[in-house]
């Protein structure tokens, strides 16, 4: 079978966008759901799938947004302490050089283990200064370890600050991904509509909120020096070849079982005695008809994004950041504008992730079983 762009669509994806974790919030069926029957086609099913779930004029909104996408500069340097700060307040700052920079707190509250300080958009957090005279004690439960003298929390939600890297409150989604590379993991928040991508070097970790496509919130602050990511490390994947966890779209994953308790809030469902598509906020699930089996997920528009962060409408080189070089690449050169597929392999080459490019920005993702194996 040959793979090329025409075979390619899209889909998004979910809270967390690997299997750990995943909370899919129920909902009522909408007045607005609907279900429509569909014709079969005997073809192959990805060719199928690019003319039952995306339709020309469907095709042609998608193609109009990724022209309007200038992504910012491309930085993959690692992260290192500098990364960790917003308007020059840093971790392990003392107080008083952040209210040198910032002036005197419009807010001030006082706990017996937290202090916050508030400037309009801004607040940093620091453990109560009793505290610390505890930190060397040995006969203390092991929490008091990780007491750290300066700030220890920043957050940001509005105003002017900006991290080394540039990103600050509405930044853009692709530029975040461009200015620190591939999220350690991405989650997704179902019922407030948020992505959050999550970066950290050690025990230092910094998140960014992710609503409409910009960052609507940064966190940065210094994990327990207990807690690990150990989940959510890839190293054990063959070099090469994607990890399982980077076939889950919205929590579902090709080849498994869809059940109706996973149906949540659909937005509407084209079916026929051979299969069913489900539609649902940025991407849609098709599944056989009789075993309810999923067969593949694609990205529907920028609603919804890959367990990596990518979406449509992104440039190539930013997948290339965060994915690497494709296993393989097919070209189609038959009409005006040539169009390119990446194809990345799960290990074993059971499932296969496939971005479509036209113009060298991603027009089509779809994750699903690889039909040679």
């Amino acid at each position: 079978m040959r793979f090329s762009m025409k075979n390619v669509l899209a889909a998004l994806s979910i809270l967390v966008l690997f299997p750990q974790g995943f909370l899919y919030a129920g909902a009522e069926e909408p007045a607005a759901q609907q279900e429509r029957t569909g014709s079969s086609h005997d073809e192959s099913p990805l060719g199928a799938l690019s003319r039952s779930v995306l339709n020309e004029d469907d095709a042609n909104s998608r193609r109009g947004r990724a022209k309007e996408n200038h992504p910012g500069h491309l930085d993959l340097s690692p992260l290192g302490s500098a990364d960790f700060g917003i308007g020059g307040i840093f971790l392990e700052d003392s107080l008083k050089h952040s209210i040198e920079l910032k002036g005197t707190p419009d807010s001030i509250a006082r706990g017996p283990v937290m202090e916050e300080y508030s400037w309009k958009g801004l607040e940093i957090r620091r453990y109560n200064p009793f505290l610390l005279k505890y930190t060397g004690r040995t006969d203390l439960p092991s929490d008091f370890s990780s007491i750290r003298p300066g700030i220890t929390e920043i957050l940001l939600a509005e105003g002017e600050g900006r991290t080394p890297r540039n990103t600050g409150i509405g930044t853009s989604r692709e530029d975040v991904l461009r200015g620190y590379g591939r999220p350690n993991q991405v989650l997704w928040n179902e019922a407030e509509g948020n992505f959050y991508f999550n970066y950290w070097r050690d025990n230092q970790e910094i998140d960014f909120s992710v609503k409409d496509n910009r960052v609507s919130n940064i966190r940065i602050f210094f994990k327990n020096k207990n807690f690990t990511h150990q989940a959510y490390q890839t190293s054990s994947a063959k070099k090469g070849f994607l990890p399982d966890r980077d076939l889950y779209i919205a929590g579902f994953r090709p080849g498994d079982r869809f059940t109706t308790r996973d149906s949540g809030s659909w937005e509407k469902k084209i079916a026929n005695p051979k299969e069913e598509i489900w539609y649902y906020a940025g991407y849609a699930v098709r599944l056989t008809a009789k075993g309810q089996d999923i067969s593949a997920l694609l990205l529907t528009d920028n609603r919804m994004v890959t367990s990596r962060g990518i979406t449509l409408g992104d440039d190539v080189s930013t997948v290339e950041a965060v994915y690497g070089a494709p296993q393989r690449v097919e070209m189609d050169v038959s009409g005006s504008s040539p169009k390119t597929t990446y194809i990345y392999f799960s290990h074993g080459g059971k499932r296969i992730l496939m971005f479509g490019f036209l113009n060298n920005k991603v027009d089509g993702v779809i994750s699903t079983l690889n039909p040679k194996h």
